[in-house]
């Protein structure tokens, strides 16, 4: 709305009992325009939120890491999406 972030929602399974949302890192998106300059904020507001388990499959440190770039990653898909529809493509 107005170039601004609304209605934010982000969640990830596999980083807690059972799928999550990462409510402080969507409070601190929320509002604001997509803007490179607070993405790896957000990132790792998302990564320390939770707390998973070192398991076979992973260790907690490593969950964390995915959880940051996957955010990241998101983040930059989403604003250069946004880029290249503003540009008619």
């Amino acid at each position: 709305e107005n170039g601004r972030l609304k209605n934010v929602r982000l969640a990830f399974g596999g980083v807690a009992p059972y799928p999550a949302l990462a409510r402080e890192a969507m409070t601190f998106m929320e509002g604001k325009q997509p803007d490179s300059s607070w993405f790896e904020e957000a990132a790792m507001i998302a990564a320390t939120e939770f707390k998973p388990i070192s398991d076979i499959r992973g260790r907690e440190e490593y969950r964390q890491t995915l959880i940051r770039n996957h955010t990241l990653r998101f983040l930059d898909e989403f604003k250069n999406n946004l880029d290249l529809a503003g540009k008619g493509l």
